[in-house]
């Protein structure tokens, strides 16, 4: 595959940010333009560290499967197997269908933000509380509680935290040196700003893109108040 014509392409248009495609075994095309901080006049570079969000599942997804390949788990477990006080209508909840978002759990945690702190124990109490959207298996219903849950059951079968499991077994057996949330030290510097803004009502009524605008780096939020947040496993990385 040719791909030498699209950096020309690529700065004809107003992207910003990093392109990089690979096979298994060479590299295709890296290109990287505009910038990780406008602010600072910061150009994206190669080592330029970015947010991956929800990505963050299929690490943990991964090592459920790994731990499966031990012997340590099934994915037919349900969650009364893990957690004694969990309530009727969630016991018959699969590891399963945790992963594949069939579970019945809602998205979040009600009256909660995404960085909001919450000790784990608290978390799981919270998670207890909210109401199914649909019984177990009945219905595709994406739910970042349900990966929260997870990474609770790494932690509970291993007996280490669910990030360090994924550290250990995943990620540097894989040459990922530097992915992670908390255990990989990323200076602010390499650290991409996210940049975003929400429409107001004048601009949604006249179809006018809102001016974007910066909301911190993506590790910010731990600099500033440091402790457990509902939504690690979900997110994080």
């Amino acid at each position: 595959v040719d791909l030498s014509a699209w950096p020309e392409k690529i700065e004809q248009t107003t992207f910003s940010g990093i392109v990089h495609v690979a096979t298994s075994h060479e590299i295709l095309l890296q290109h990287h333009q505009g910038f990780a901080d406008r602010a600072q006049q910061r150009a994206f570079d190669k080592t330029t560290v970015f947010d991956i969000g929800s990505l963050t599942k299929q690490f943990v997804a991964i090592a459920i499967m790994r731990l499966v390949e031990q012997g340590k788990l099934e994915t037919t477990a349900t969650l009364d197997q893990y957690f004694p006080m969990v309530p009727a209508d969630k016991k018959p909840i699969s590891i399963h269908q945790l992963l594949t978002h069939s579970s019945g759990l809602p998205t979040n945690l009600a009256n909660h933000q995404l960085y909001d702190k919450v000790e784990a124990d608290a978390f799981i109490r919270l998670a207890w509380q909210e109401k199914l959207v649909a019984k177990p298996a009945e219905k595709y219903n994406y739910s970042n509680i349900g990966y929260g849950l997870l990474a609770h059951i790494i932690e509970k079968v291993s007996g280490q935290p669910w990030e360090l499991f994924i550290q250990q077994h995943i990620l540097l057996p894989s040459g990922l040196k530097n992915t992670g949330y908390r255990l990989v030290q990323t200076p602010v510097e390499s650290l991409a700003q996210n940049y975003g803004a929400d429409p107001n009502w004048l601009q949604r009524t006249l179809g006018l893109q809102a001016q974007s605008r910066s909301i911190g780096d993506p590790l910010m939020h731990l600099r500033q108040d440091p402790g457990a947040r509902w939504f690690e496993g979900a997110g994080g990385f």
